[in-house]
């Protein structure tokens, strides 16, 4: 299903914010976003999947991922990554609930809230 859909996948620009003395932490991009957007309400939440592809690898990796969304429609990741290379980022198109429902299914398979489609 998301194979299909990597011709929709754009790289999101990553932002430095902060709030405060809070700032977004790796690895934690839906409390990342969930308390920036809460202090920012006319901004939004958008979830949906880090696509990863290595060169010359058999598979792609995608993995659970939230950004921002400002009140002109355009997004941006507040979260740090530990590599810091743009990474494309494709929306989930799905309600919170059945996005969050895979991700913890995710969990319970993998070690990891992400999954490697072969190619």
């Amino acid at each position: 299903m998301l194979a299909g859909q990597l011709g929709e996948a754009v790289v999101v620009p990553y932002r430095q914010v902060n709030i405060g003395d809070w700032a977004p932490e790796e690895n934690k991009c839906h409390h990342n976003v969930a308390t920036w957007i809460e202090r920012n309400p006319h901004h939004g939440q958008v979830l949906g999947w880090l696509v990863i592809a290595a060169p010359k690898s058999d598979f792609i990796r995608f993995v659970a991922h939230s950004v921002v969304e400002d009140e002109m429609g355009n997004r941006f990741d507040i979260t740090p990554l530990h590599a810091m290379e743009p990474r494309p980022f494709l929306g989930a198109g799905i309600n919170a609930d059945d996005y969050f429902w895979i991700e913890e299914q995710l969990f319970e398979v993998y070690p990891m809230s992400g999954f490697d489609h072969f190619i």
